[in-house]
């Protein structure tokens, strides 16, 4: 018990300390703006016009006065040339040889948008989330879209300000950033190409084909023409990461944008199946217009459904091949809070005390299993079967020998396993086991006709939703289906409320859950996949997936409860009259586990869909239990949300019963005196 008040008081001080290296952040509803803020990076969105504003301001260095600090306001005004400002400018389709398609024809949708902001509605801005991560990296993070009337389309900004130093990983480039480095990742999704699907675009009655979408970013910045940096510049600015030979990552494109700020590039784009696409030579590139209207043009090459681009900005950090700019001893400018050493002294304490609150995971590379423990439960995932495995122990309160997870012997053990994918009609037969078309629509044993799967690298110091978890994720190809079946791990360190869709649950300190994600399903009747059946020669449509889901359990048939049925804290969120949110279905595993399975799934565009009635279902057949889900048709990408409370019912509400670290009262003092600390 002494350890976690200790830890905890370590842990709150610590993010007291970091926090204060930031300035706060501000959402101004009236004017449609939100402004994030680092240590000297100031960023603010405007939501009326999807402008993206960036200034670098220094704090004094002697720290003799904190009063002029904190009168130290950023100027976002364009008498401020020191202002970098990143708009969207404009979106056109265009054919192999560079001209502009869609423009006549009789398509009723559009291909091109000249001027974004006098065509749109304003964006919409999703909450600001200022203690997130990023490949492992503290960033602020706040999210702005827009729908695309014309083109019936969409534009998603994901705006990032990092608070920390490291390296980040786009396709295959690799670069570092540093703490007030900002990114804005530019989603386009829903484009539909001339000459795609029932597009049909013509010109002087000839049909065009769309190949690429040119999207032009409108900027502003000190440099009148930003230069492309040689690559000897390159390293002196530390922007490239050195590669490993046996790697393919590869630096993306440095400007120089003038007032010592930088803006990254990468040479591809990433498409809504994570597959890294180059963009023509050349691009993207700089153009001005007019002798005053400066953009970037990103030349993507056609996709389906969804694409990603990654600017990222340094602002007012970029000093070439200079070892000591201030001319102070030892080249002087750094505060406590600001040396490198201390915070990372200060950041590795913290994750140490953190860790020492759970147990040490276990990578068994003979085995090809990989275990992930959190403070009382613990999940085995086999990657010969993509099996998991989860288990509940109690530690003693006297802090004597852990007991250990058992899992062999365990009774209360529960098993999860991937089992089947079938493709069915709408009447719920299944369909594409005959016909022309060499795609398999059905595996009836998942288990038996895969090779084993592919573990990502543990992450066990990541967040979901702003809650501490560790996360690891397991991937395998299916060859007769063409398609992919991912299965995202995650084990919660922490209580707290998340959200999937259209519903809001709670989850637990070692509640677990396993995304089963689907990507690249190709449907009976979809595009050119034509399926036939033999007894009646008629061709079938696939509309839905079933996705059978085994399991082990002390229930011998789980059964749908109620939330207030349950005893301990409730897994529902109570609903505020005015939200949409719902709760899940819950099922009661036996072994005082609980199974939450979320209402519906989310496809690639993050609409949230929901399951035919009656489903996701237990069935018992004879030995075999399992639950069944039955997916909509969808493209390209389908995303299913199970999470598992593992022992965890055993206390009544009202006499429930909270370690140290879980005490709200604990935690309230322990916060005034990180307080008193810190002042």
């Amino acid at each position: 018990m002494f350890r976690s008040r200790f830890s905890l008081l370590f842990i709150c001080f610590a993010v007291l300390l970091a926090t204060s290296l930031a300035d706060e952040d501000d959402v101004d509803m009236a004017a449609n703006t939100v402004t994030i803020r680092g240590n000297d990076t100031s960023v603010r969105i405007e939501g009326n016009t999807g402008t993206i504003r960036a200034v670098h301001h220094e704090k004094d260095d002697d720290d003799e006065d904190d009063d002029d600090d904190e009168g130290e306001m950023e100027d976002f005004s364009d008498d401020n040339e020191g202002v970098l400002t990143f708009q969207i400018d404009s979106l056109q389709e265009i054919d192999s040889a560079g001209n502009p398609v869609g423009l006549t024809g009789p398509s009723n949708i559009k291909h091109g948008v000249s001027s974004l902001v006098s065509q749109i509605e304003k964006y919409t801005f999703t909450q600001l989330d200022n203690s997130s991560t990023y490949q492992g990296i503290p960033v602020k993070n706040v999210n702005l879209s827009v729908h695309l009337t014309g083109p019936n389309a969409s534009v998603d900004l994901q705006v990032m300000l990092f608070l920390r130093d490291g390296n980040v990983t786009f396709g295959n480039e690799t670069f570092s950033v540093k703490s007030g480095t900002f990114k804005f990742n530019i989603k386009v999704s829903d484009w539909k190409f001339c000459g795609g699907n029932s597009d049909v675009c013509t010109k002087n009655n000839q049909n065009e084909t769309g190949q690429y979408l040119d999207l032009a970013l409108s900027i502003r910045s000190q440099a009148e023409e930003p230069e492309e940096i040689e690559e000897s510049e390159n390293e002196s600015a530390e922007i490239c990461v050195n590669d490993d030979p046996d790697e393919k990552d590869d630096c993306p494109k440095i400007f120089n944008m003038g007032g010592n700020s930088t803006m990254v590039l990468n040479r591809g784009v990433v498409t809504g199946n994570n597959d890294y696409v180059a963009f023509p030579t050349g691009y993207p590139k700089f153009e001005t217009i007019g002798g005053l209207v400066k953009k970037f043009t990103f030349r993507i090459p056609r996709f389906n459904d969804t694409v990603l681009i990654d600017p990222s900005v340094n602002v007012g950090s970029y000093i070439p091949a200079v070892t000591n700019p201030t001319n102070k001893p030892g080249g002087g400018g750094q505060n406590a809070g600001q040396s490198l050493h201390f915070v990372s002294y200060l950041l590795l304490l913290t994750v140490l005390l953190v860790t020492c609150l759970a147990d040490e995971d276990d990578i068994d590379t003979n085995a090809n299993t990989v275990t992930i423990r959190g403070f009382d439960t613990s999940v085995r995932i086999e990657g010969n079967t993509g099996k998991i495995k989860a288990v509940h122990f109690d530690k003693d309160d006297d802090d004597e020998e852990l007991e250990e997870e058992d899992f062999d012997d365990d009774d209360e053990m529960l098993t999860f396993q991937v089992d089947s994918m079938e493709e069915k009609d709408s009447n719920g037969n299944v369909v594409g086991l005959t016909g022309p078309t060499q795609k398999k629509h059905a595996l009836t044993s998942l288990a038996t006709q895969i090779q084993k799967f592919t573990f990502s690298s543990l992450d066990n110091s990541t967040t979901f939703q702003g809650l501490p978890v560790k996360r690891i994720n397991l991937s395998v190809s299916l060859a007769g289906p063409q398609a992919n079946l991912e299965i995202q791990v995650v084990l919660f360190l922490k209580s707290g409320k998340i959200t999937f869709g259209n519903e809001s649950f709670n989850v637990r300190s070692g509640t677990f859950k396993f995304n089963i994600k689907v990507s690249d399903w190709q449907f009976c009747g979809m595009n050119s996949d034509v399926c036939r059946n033999n007894t009646t020669g008629a061709n079938e449509i696939g509309q839905f997936l079933d996705v059978g889901m085994s399991i082990r359990s002390v229930a011998e048939e789980p059964e749908e409860v109620d939330d207030d049925e349950l005893p301990g804290e409730d897994i529902c969120v109570p609903d505020d009259p005015n939200d949409k949110d719902d709760c899940p279905k819950i099922f009661n595993m036996g072994g005082n586990s609980e199974m939450v399975l979320n209402k519906g799934a989310l496809t690639g565009n993050n609409e949230y869909v929901l399951f035919p009635p009656g489903f996701p279902k237990f069935e018992l057949n004879g030995m075999v239990k399992r639950f069944v889900f039955r997916v909509p048709r969808f493209n390209n990408t389908i995303l299913i949300d199970p999470s598992v409370n593992v022992g965890t019912m055993k206390t009544s509400k009202s006499g429930a019963r909270h370690s140290a670290v879980e005490s709200p009262l604990f935690f309230s003092i322990v916060l005034l005196l990180c307080k008193l600390v810190a002042h």
